[in-house]
């Protein structure tokens, strides 16, 4: 939301935005390069490839590992990408590979870290996961997303420092305009939030099954961006008993979504296999053909 309220005060945000979809109807406002840049950078702490291209921003990723390695191409699209003033990039993947820009762009950069509430982030997440093809080959549960959730704002929280400090705001704040006077101070920019739809926030954050740990990251997220929490412990069985249907459904999404992907796949190797006996038979007979011109030169001078 925050990328579309930027993107509308004239922050260069890439040329290659991504187009709206069902589960982001506003639109992404994320740039294909600079996930790109990176995915380049975390593939060199995914050695045993357990990613596939574009499935980085949900990697498993210790906080104890340091994100610091990048490749001299890298550094140069980093210069390239950030030379546009002024800039405003998004993408979860900058919570791992934030220490790598911050080496390399102008210490004037603003840097701001919008989160949700653990629960609605994991149900977006998996609602994602449900629908999109790319993400067909990876294996996530709410249990891994927790897990996930963690280890990335870990990994922001360790990269704050008072030379270059990350601002941390909660995405309530930006919604109902309370963070506005902040936010305009820090970008030195009248930020507008028409961009804002209010339909937008349906969902009530629960605490059902979000690990003690991932509670305690998320009070200390609050805390950072002066919040209070508003992750609401319930007893109700009626709320209970909704969370678990949207569960219930949510699976069933999945196990539906990775069955068409697999039917998907088995007619395009159906097809490339019939492709391949093509194109042999058709060699074969560009061969045979070859060889039979031969034969009938050689009986036309063996006759004359």
């Amino acid at each position: 939301m925050l990328g579309g309220v930027l993107y509308d005060a004239g922050y260069y945000m890439g040329s290659e935005l991504y187009k709206p979809r069902p589960t982001n109807p506003k639109g992404f406002f994320e740039d294909r390069l600079i996930n790109e840049i990176n995915e380049r950078i975390l593939a060199c702490y995914d050695p045993e490839n357990k990613y596939d291209y574009g499935q980085r921003w949900l990697m498993n990723l210790p906080h104890d590992v340091q994100v610091n390695y990048v490749a001299a191409p890298i550094r140069r699209l980093i210069k390239t990408s950030t030379s546009h003033e002024p800039f405003c990039f998004k993408d979860p993947r900058f919570c791992y590979t934030l220490p790598v820009w911050k080496s390399l762009i102008s210490e004037q950069t603003v840097y701001l870290c919008i989160f949700r509430s653990p629960s609605i982030t994991v149900k977006s997440i998996m609602k994602e996961y449900a629908q999109m093809d790319y993400l067909a080959s990876l294996y996530l549960d709410e249990e891994k997303t927790y897990q996930v959730w963690a280890d990335m704002y870990k990994h922001v929280i360790n990269s704050n420092n008072e030379k270059e400090p990350v601002y941390f705001f909660h995405y309530d704040q930006i919604f109902d305009g309370s963070a506005l006077d902040k936010l305009s101070k820090l970008l030195e920019v009248k930020i507008d939030l028409g961009f804002v739809d209010h339909k937008l926030k349906r969902t009530q954050a629960l605490d059902i099954d979000v690990p003690g740990t991932v509670r305690e990251m998320y009070i200390q997220l609050c805390d950072l961006a002066e919040y209070h929490s508003n992750l609401q412990v319930t007893n109700s069985n009626q709320d209970r008993l909704h969370y678990y249907e949207d569960l219930i459904d949510l699976k069933n999404n999945i196990i539906e979504h990775k069955t068409a992907v697999i039917k998907k796949k088995e007619k395009e190797i159906s097809f490339y296999r019939k492709r391949s006996v093509l194109s042999a038979m058709r060699s074969l007979f560009r061969i045979y053909k070859g060889v039979a011109k031969k034969i009938g030169r050689k009986l036309h001078r063996w006759s004359a």
